[in-house]
């Protein structure tokens, strides 16, 4: 198995996802997290030395074991990795920064797919109870 950093253009919700190889993270990541097809990418961090049945996110407990130290931000999570840094997608940063009348504001002019914005709106939601 294998760690990926997968990321996309706009870096909304970069983070890192096991898998076999490069294809099977970008799927996981476009399908999970409402992506057109062929927009994510993934740069292999490394290998890691666990069997597992298909792609998924990787946990802080896998980050750690690995050597990570990672620092909550407010705009997101911050990963140090094998000489190397990785920042949190900023979305999760902005909602939790955001009420549910500034995320009506906000989120339309991302143009992001139906199908984010549901999972957004459903997400910011279960963060104010």
């Amino acid at each position: 198995m294998n760690l990926y950093w997968v990321t996309t253009e706009d870096h909304h919700e970069d983070w890192f996802v096991l898998a076999k190889d490069p294809q099977n993270a970008e799927v996981f990541f476009e399908e999970y997290e409402g992506y057109d097809d062929d927009t994510a990418f993934a740069l292999l961090v490394c290998t890691v030395n666990i069997s597992e049945a298909g792609a998924d996110w990787a946990d802080h407990a896998l980050l750690e074991s690995l050597g990570a130290e990672i620092q909550e931000m407010d705009s997101g999570r911050v990963v140090q990795l094998l000489g190397e840094t990785y920042a949190e997608g900023m979305l999760d940063g902005i909602i939790r920064q955001c009420d549910a009348a500034v995320l009506q504001n906000i989120v339309p002019p991302l143009t992001l797919k139906e199908s984010t914005l549901k999972r957004i709106t459903a997400r910011f939601t279960k963060t104010l109870q």
